[in-house]
C-alpha cells in the first residue's frame, strides 16, 4: 500500500469524490462526475487502475451497464490514513504529529489559535488517547 513517490492529481481526485459519494461508483459514474475536472476515461481508467495496484481502491460489488456489468469502487482506506500515508512520504512521522496538528490550528489569517478550536482539538486528542490507551486492555 505504500508509495514512495507521491500521488498523481487524478487518482487524489478519483479518491477525493468516492469519499465525498461514500457509495461504491463504477467508472461511469466517476466519469460523470469528473466533468468539471475534464478527467478523460482513459485517465480515469489508468489512475483506479493504478490505485487497485496500490491497494488504496476495493471493488465492492457489480452494477448492470447496458449489456455488461461494471466494477463498483470503494476506498481501501479513510482520508485520514491517505493524509497520514502522504506525511509518511515527506519524511513525518508520529514524532512530529503534536507540531502538525499544532501547525494545522494555527492555519488561520492571524496564525493563532483560536480558544474554541485549541479546546476542540483538545477534547478530540484526548478521546484518541483515551482509545489508544484501552487497546491495550
Amino acid at each position: 500500500m505504500r508509495r514512495k513517490e507521491g500521488f498523481s492529481h487524478s487518482e487524489e481526485q478519483i479518491l477525493n469524490l468516492l469519499w465525498e459519494k461514500g457509495e461504491p461508483l463504477t467508472i461511469n459514474e466517476i466519469e460523470e462526475l469528473c466533468i468539471e475536472e475534464k478527467l478523460s476515461r482513459v485517465t480515469i481508467f489508468k489512475a483506479v487502475q493504478s490505485l487497485i495496484d496500490a491497494e488504496l481502491l476495493n471493488v465492492n460489488g457489480f452494477a448492470k451497464s447496458t449489456k455488461t456489468y461494471a466494477r463498483k469502487f470503494t476506498p481501501a482506506i479513510t482520508r485520514e490514513q491517505y493524509a497520514a500515508m502522504l506525511l509518511e512520504t515527506k519524511g513525518f512521522s508520529t514524532k512530529d504529529m503534536g507540531n502538525v496538528v499544532v501547525a494545522m490550528l494555527g492555519t488561520g489569517k492571524s496564525g493563532k489559535i483560536n480558544k474554541k478550536t485549541g479546546e476542540k482539538a483538545i477534547k478530540e486528542l484526548e478521546d484518541i488517547i483515551s482509545q489508544i490507551r484501552n487497546m491495550g486492555k
